[in-house]
């Protein structure tokens, strides 16, 4: 799927130096199906005074040590492995884990970005599980002033895996949608 996505974005005249200097979450449909919906990056502007940085921090997800198993180092420790029920699904506490996990990478990523939740403009949650029971007790709480946009939740699952979460931010001064 890489090289078709990469092809595409290089007719585009997107790649820097062959790199990929874009964001992007790569979901299915809980209908099994792949797809790429949008891909979010950036464009020098001048003459525009901007308040505030656009930034894009795209699905986190909750893998411990998500550097090391990227690079082939080792396997990935995905946070509450085992908190299912004996049918398979996530528990309620094995979800409040991960969710918790993946807000706590991305507000680092934020921090590092040198912007806030309350610098975000949309949110989106990536799950097939049921989070509408940790909305007002984990979720929003955890947004500080992001909270007022409310979050997009995808019924859907980064592809070839079930029981994860994954969660995107950004914070945009322009957007534009084809």
């Amino acid at each position: 799927m890489n090289e078709v996505y990469v092809a595409q974005l290089s007719q585009l005249g997107l790649l820097i130096d062959r790199a990929v200097p874009l964001a992007r979450t790569n979901v299915a449909a809980s209908v099994q199906e792949l797809s790429i919906h949008a891909y979010s990056y950036t464009l020098p502007v001048t003459g525009v005074e901007l308040v505030a940085p656009s930034f894009v921090v795209s699905a986190v997800p909750e893998v411990r040590n998500l550097r090391r198993a990227g690079i082939g180092a080792e396997s990935a420790d995905f946070v509450a492995v085992g908190d299912t029920t004996a049918a398979g699904a996530l528990t309620l506490e094995g979800l409040r884990k991960k969710i918790e996990f993946v807000l706590t990478a991305v507000s680092d990523s934020l921090r590092a970005l040198g912007v806030g939740w309350s610098d975000a403009t949309g949110l989106q949650l990536y799950t097939l599980e049921n989070a509408h029971p940790l909305l007002e007790k984990v979720i929003l709480p955890r947004l500080g002033g992001a909270a007022r946009l409310g979050i997009q939740w995808h019924h859907a699952h980064p592809p070839g895996l079930i029981n994860l979460v994954e969660i995107d931010v950004r914070g945009v001064r322009i957007e534009t949608m084809a």
